[in-house]
């Protein structure tokens, strides 16, 4: 079945792309406004709950954050306590008794669900800024755990502006088991702090190989162009100027699985483009031979074309239906192109989505047409988009039985892809 396969299919590829691509280990990107973090464990504030005068609030914020979509984590603290002057006896001697100051702290934690192997990587990255209005501190500690032991670093220099911070895990000199760290701490304290009261925004906690690594830069973007004139779905893709056209075929990285023999063998490029109505896609397939058995969902098992969109652009998950993975057949078992919405688990209405394919010599050419209004998104200049095209080759008789080109597509934990962009322009 669709859904089985998927499954299978996205847990394998997610085990190959994690063994291959060590650079990065994800914390939180907080994209999602949970209090769960991308390892799957919870995340939230703490403190010292008998003092009431201070706090730490944690929210996110669908504004100040990096990237286009999804949240930044907000922290509110206040360590400015009726306490913090407070001596208290430490009955150490009844002649002469000592005491100490009262601690003052809180701050944000962040769970691992099974602790984490970090001896791959040398740097925790973070993004952070301060709140210009409300004031902020221009440093705070950091602390990492592994269950038995603790060590922390004081991260200095947050300005008003978005910083990526790389700390060295060497610094952390105090942890001795790198092979089992189960938490990432933030910490407010007097001795840490430039101001008491305050907010801070962060984003993107992720342990790296290299200081400079930025995840959001690797997300690719292609600008697509208002048409002059809407495009007529007739496969002829006379009207695309070939400088639009993205070609799948140039880097291996776009090898999503199976195996390509050469540019007769499989060969794609696509373009984009848009206008009030319909969002419009053409692609241009070299293929050596068409093979087209199936009909409805199974349309991907064979020779066919995928686009994945995220409309909203608040994340693309596998299964949820306010996202779509569209398939266009050029041609099915029953003589006819075919197309299928599967998380919407239906063929879409003409009015919904058209395609049009033309055959040639060396494969064959397709336009497609799918209105904003399935999409339920209305265009505007600047607006962006998750978006993947893929094309999917099936063949019989020679050695490369299967392969399948992906423009950007990168599963993560759970149901979360990070797809490419479109942005409109």
């Amino acid at each position: 079945m669709r859904t089985r396969h998927a499954a299978l299919l996205l847990s394998l590829f997610l085990i190959q792309v994690r063994s291959a691509d060590a650079k990065t280990l994800i914390v939180d990107t907080f994209d999602k406004g949970i209090p769960q973090n991308e390892l799957g464990g919870g995340a939230s504030a703490w403190g010292d709950e008998s003092d009431k005068t201070i706090s730490c609030t944690v929210s996110f914020d669908p504004v100040v954050r990096r990237g286009d979509s999804g949240a930044g984590l907000r922290l509110d603290y206040d360590i400015q306590s009726d306490r913090e002057n407070v001596y208290i006896p430490t009955n150490r001697s009844l002649a002469s008794p000592e005491v100490v100051r009262d601690e003052v702290y809180n701050g944000y934690y962040s769970l691992f669900k099974t602790p984490v192997d970090l001896r791959p990587y040398k740097y925790l990255v973070l993004w952070a800024k301060g709140d210009a209005s409300r004031g902020y501190t221009r440093s705070f500690r950091i602390e990492l755990k592994d269950g038995k032991t603790s060590a922390s670093v004081l991260l200095d220099g947050i300005t008003e502006e978005w910083q990526q911070f790389s700390i060295p895990l060497a610094s952390f000199k105090e942890l001795d088991r790198w092979e089992a760290v189960t938490e990432f701490t933030i910490v407010f304290i007097p001795t840490a702090v430039t101001r008491k009261v305050g907010t801070i925004y962060l984003d993107d906690f992720y342990f790296s190989v290299k200081p400079d690594e930025d995840l959001r830069e690797q997300r690719k973007l292609y600008p697509a162009v208002r048409a002059k004139e809407s495009p007529a779905i007739d496969g002829l893709l006379a009207e695309w100027p070939g400088s639009s056209f993205v070609n799948l075929s140039s880097d291996p990285d776009y090898l999503e699985k199976g195996q390509v023999s050469g540019r007769n063998d499989f060969g794609v490029q696509y373009a984009v483009s848009w206008d009030e109505r319909f969002l419009y896609v053409a692609v241009d397939v070299k293929d050596n031979e068409m093979v087209n058995e199936q009909a409805g969902p199974d349309i991907w098992k064979d020779d066919c074309i995928e686009l994945y969109l995220d409309a909203q652009n608040q994340g693309f998950e596998w299964g949820n239906p306010r996202n779509y993975q569209l398939g266009f057949a050029p041609v099915s078992s029953s003589g006819e192109s075919a197309r299928y919405a599967w998380f919407q688990n239906k063929e879409p209405d003409p009015s919904e989505t058209a395609s049009q394919t033309m055959w040639h010599s060396k494969g064959y050419k397709t336009e497609m047409a799918i209105s904003w209004g399935f999409l339920g998104v209305s265009p505007s200049v600047g607006m962006k988009m998750g978006f993947s095209l893929a094309v999917h080759d099936r063949d019989k008789s020679d050695d490369t039985e299967e392969a399948k080109l992906n423009w950007s597509f990168k599963p993560s934990k759970g149901p979360r892809i990070e797809l490419g962009q479109i942005v409109l322009k």
